[in-house]
């Protein structure tokens, strides 16, 4: 550039001096765009770099756990009829919730950083998108299986505890009546025993 300025301060004025004069600038218009290029596509950089660190420092982290967690649901027990198992399936299933909940900001960080990561970069912008989308619907729909499964697991607990209210008393006259009869030894021919017997059994019944 330094060269041709002096190139063309030298030159005679006329036609070659002025097409000169018209390549030069032609020439700086181009460097000065470069330049400006350049620049803003180092700001891009400089402002992508830390953003696409945050997201596949998070994605990497969440994947791998998406795995995990989906496994644990697939191998949980089915319900059934028992406190014990139910009450023990409910910590199993309580205890996950607690690290779906944890990893809650992980799943965040990667819909919003895949967000600033696409907007700020030019290329893998679909692939982005498209990694950002599966992890975070893969976690939305762990979070609703397992609120399914803790909605599930609570109102057969609740069941239980209205059946076993219900079989308490039940139970309890069951063994007065096996007491009863227990404690009247076999059947005789006296009439006044039986009919006390009776009355005993009736007594327990009551």
């Amino acid at each position: 550039m330094n060269n041709g300025s002096g190139l063309l301060e030298s030159a005679e004025p006329g036609a070659e001096k002025d097409e000169l004069q018209a390549k030069l600038a032609d020439v700086e218009k181009r460097w000065n765009d470069i330049k400006q290029n350049t620049a803003e596509h180092a700001a891009r950089v400089t402002s992508a770099l830390p953003e696409a660190e945050k997201y596949n420092e998070s994605v990497s982290s969440l994947g791998p756990w998406l795995t995990q967690t989906e496994g644990k649901l697939a191998s949980l027990e089915p319900i059934v009829a028992s406190k014990d198992t139910v009450e023990k399936l409910n910590n199993t299933v309580r205890l996950i919730r607690e690290d779906i909940d944890k990893h809650r900001p992980e799943r965040d960080a990667v819909s919003a950083k895949s967000e600033a990561v696409i907007e700020l970069t030019e290329a893998d912008r679909n692939i982005v998108k498209s990694e950002a989308q599966d992890a975070v619907e893969r976690y939305d729909e762990l979070d609703t299986a397992f609120a399914t499964e803790e909605k599930e697991l609570q109102e057969v607990l609740q069941l239980l505890d209205q059946y076993n209210n219900l079989m308490e008393p039940v139970d309890k006259t069951v063994e007065k009546v096996d007491a009863a009869l227990e404690s009247q030894g076999p059947i005789s021919a006296d009439v006044a025993k039986n009919k006390e017997d009776l009355d005993n059994i009736k007594v327990a019944l009551n």
